[in-house]
């Protein structure tokens, strides 16, 4: 028989699973889920807080066609379309792009930032995208600071001209 040393081995997967699970926390905490497509294969894998954003069972299982029949029925009607065909333009020209769409949960419309980049990585080009939940409070937030920011802006050029 022979003996072998897999420390190192068993280093870089207890690393691997911490790292993992940092991603997940950090996605959990931020409501930023992420979803990767391997081109060569069309392997399509989706993390936890994707499938929570969503609002569905995970599905490690299932093929292309009916991920797609899945996420065509929470993708609001109006934006399907783009939804896909962004992400097809994605896939032919390798360019970036940046969509914000809907999604129906439950009865509940929800607006989403998605951020998709095309990753060439040994010859396996991958489609990493990020979406971002807004709730109508976040949405808000964010309009207010870019209209604080802005009366900031006139108070101070006011306040020089005085």
């Amino acid at each position: 028989g022979t003996i072998q040393d897999i420390t190192e081995q068993k280093l870089l997967e207890f690393e691997s699973q911490k790292n993992l699970n940092l991603l997940n926390e950090a996605q959990k905490k931020t409501k930023i889920g992420s979803w990767e497509i391997d081109i060569q294969t069309s392997e399509r894998t989706w993390s936890n807080e994707l499938y929570s954003i969503y609002g569905i069972e995970k599905h490690d299982d299932l093929n292309h066609t009916e991920r797609r029949e899945l996420v065509n029925k929470i993708i609001h009607p109006d934006d399907t379309e783009t939804y896909f065909n962004m992400t097809m333009q994605a896939l032919v020209t390798g360019i970036p792009f940046t969509l914000e769409y809907r999604i129906i949960c439950s009865g509940v419309t929800k607006t989403l930032l998605t951020i998709g980049q095309v990753i060439n990585n040994e010859k396996i080009y991958d489609l990493l995208n990020s979406s971002e939940h807004f709730t109508e409070s976040a949405i808000n937030a964010k309009i207010n600071n870019v209209i604080n920011s802005k009366v900031d802006v006139l108070i101070s050029k006011l306040r020089a001209r005085l």
